[in-house]
Parts: C-alpha cells; structure tokens; sequence
C-alpha cells in the first residue's frame, strides 16, 4: 500500500507541473495580447507616429548632455495630467535641425480633440534653453512631416 501510495503521488506530480504550465502559457498570451512583454496591447489599431524637426534659429550649438523633448497635448485638457498624449525624450542631441519621431496611440485621441505638438529643448544640467513658444496644430489624419521652432528662453 505504501508502494502504491508513493506510486501515485509521483503521477501525480508530473500532471500538476503540467497543468500549471499549460495555464500559465494561454494566460501569458492573453494578457500579453500578443505584444511583446511591457509594452500593452493597443485594441486593434497599430501605433502611428508623428515625425517631423525641431529647430532654432541662433547658430548656437548644444553643449554635450542637451535632451530634446516633444509633447503630443490635446488641448481640451491642457489643465490637467491627462493632457499629454504622448512625449519623447531625445538625449544627448548636437545641432538642429533635431529630427523626432513621436509614436503614439490614436484610440486615445478624440473625435473633437484639438491637439498640438510643443517642444523644448533643455542643457545638460536640465536649465530650459530653448522652447515652441506656440504650439504647433497637429491634425492626427495628415500624415505629413511637422516642423516646431523654438526660440531661446531666458537669458543667453
């Protein structure tokens, strides 16, 4: 009997590990949505990007260490932490012109949204330096290349 027992609670085992796994690979896949692990799944529709340059005038080059940073902000927000849509950071950037790409969810945007791009553009120690000192209207359905100017913020 205690062969037997022992017998059984080796089966046993085998079965439960398999089991277990076989849960664990259909919930992975399921929360996953079939997209690579941090990223979250997108409800159907892919990710689309804004591309365009980010500029300024002064023939001033960046000391090394500057970051670039472009907002996508719906402006029927723009009091509140939702206004962001989306944001990159580029780092360590030289001159302009500063190419972006700025990917972004288009299930987040709204039918009666009115949306633009700001940028600004910061030193190596964070002092804001440059900035868009009005943002640029961006339409989600013209695909078209964007062009931000930004002009010095505070003293040189």
């Amino acid at each position: 009997m205690t062969m037997t027992r022992r017998l059984s609670g080796l089966l046993l085992v085998p079965a439960l590990a398999f089991s277990l796994a076989a849960c664990q690979s259909t919930h992975a896949g399921e929360s996953s949505g079939g997209t690579p692990s941090g990223e979250k799944p997108s409800s159907g529709a892919a990710q689309k990007v804004i591309t365009g340059t980010a500029t300024y005038l002064e023939r001033v080059k960046m000391p090394p260490g500057a970051s670039l940073h472009v907002q996508l902000i719906d402006n029927h927000m723009a009091d509140t932490q939702k206004a962001v849509m989306s944001e990159i950071t580029m780092k360590d950037v030289a001159g302009p012109p500063y190419k972006f790409t700025l990917p972004y969810d288009p299930n987040k945007l709204s039918d009666v949204g009115v949306y633009t791009l700001n940028a600004t553009l910061n030193g190596p120690d964070g002092q804001l330096l440059f900035a868009t000192t009005e943002r640029q209207p961006f339409d989600p359905m013209d695909g078209t290349p964007v062009e931000l100017r930004m002009q010095r913020v505070g003293n040189p």
